[in-house]
């Protein structure tokens, strides 16, 4: 997915989220990754200042760009590891976009 962010002054805020299958712990693991316009890669639940690193604990993420680039983001999820497919999921954007 495709997003044309049209201003730098409103923060840009992307979400997954998807119901796992039940276990004792994270069954299907699904990424979010954005990349900026420059080809910044950011992941879901990532700290800006750590190496790149998806989480692999949680089944909702988000990436949080106060001042985003303007230009074409674009929106990734990967699953990583999907034993019990398929993993329906969701994703929410906001901020100064237009897809």
């Amino acid at each position: 997915f495709a997003a044309n962010v049209r201003s730098s002054r409103v923060p840009l805020r992307i979400a997954l989220s998807y119901s796992d299958y039940p276990g004792e712990s994270l069954v299907n693991n699904l990424n979010l990754i954005v990349i900026d316009p420059r080809g910044r890669v950011r992941v879901g639940n990532g700290s800006t200042r750590a190496k790149l690193s998806p989480d692999t604990t949680n089944n909702s993420e988000v990436v949080h760009v106060r001042k985003p680039r303007r230009g074409r983001w674009t929106i990734q999820v990967v699953g990583s590891n999907v034993p019990r497919g398929p993993q329906p999921y969701a994703f929410a954007l906001s901020g100064d976009v237009r897809a």
